[in-house]
């Protein structure tokens, strides 16, 4: 994995803290340069273990994934789910996974108003967890909600939040003309935009 996004394009070019912070916070991004190669399900179990210790309200952790592997059936309904766009490149993923956030508390069945951000804590820990292996996770919105939940039998208890393309990084010279363009670390706010201190002020 010598020639690889990650080393095609060292961090420091593009974004760096303004605050002493670990490096694994900065260093994650989302590229879509993908190898191909297959993933092993010891793979995938590995960053849903990450996942899987998110904070959420009342513990009540109500993240789901759905994931399959290259080549399995569920994994081309996955891919055929997906926007042309994401399906370009995303089809060179070793893994595709379904987020799910179940809508209710399971003790009352009272409506869970952090049930989405929870989950989304949980897709950050799978993230970070993903590039310390050295591999990518890629989340994605642009896929048909209800082409996945028709195929997969999703009940009305439980909201699709992404999709995620998990792989082995690739090369970025394989990459389309047009995707190249964008396949670097994209900057961030400053804290200044993103905060105030007693006050709303956005």
């Amino acid at each position: 994995m010598s020639n690889n996004v990650f080393s095609q394009l060292p961090i420091e070019d593009y974004r760096k803290p303004d605050k002493k912070i670990e490096d694994l916070f900065w260093h994650r991004f989302s590229p879509r340069a993908l190898s191909g190669e297959a993933l092993t399900e010891e793979a995938v179990l590995t960053v849903l273990e990450a996942a899987r210790f998110a904070p959420s309200a009342f513990n009540e952790q109500p993240w789901r994934f759905i994931y399959s592997l290259k080549d399995d059936k569920a994994w081309y309904e996955t891919l055929d789910s997906l926007v042309e766009f994401n399906q370009s490149w995303a089809k060179k993923s070793g893994a595709l996974l379904i987020v799910l956030a179940k809508n209710n508390f399971s003790q009352n069945n009272k409506v869970n108003h952090t049930a989405k951000f929870d989950t989304g804590a949980a897709w950050q820990n799978l993230a970070l967890q993903a590039r310390a292996l050295g591999l990518v996770a890629h989340g994605m919105s642009g896929f048909d909600h209800e082409k996945l939940k028709e195929k997969f039998k999703i009940s009305d208890d439980f909201s699709i939040i992404a999709t995620i393309a998990l792989g082995v990084p690739g090369d970025i010279d394989n990459l389309s003309e047009d995707l190249k363009k964008d396949e670097k670390p994209s900057g961030r706010f400053k804290v200044e935009k993103i905060s105030s201190r007693d006050k709303f002020d956005f």
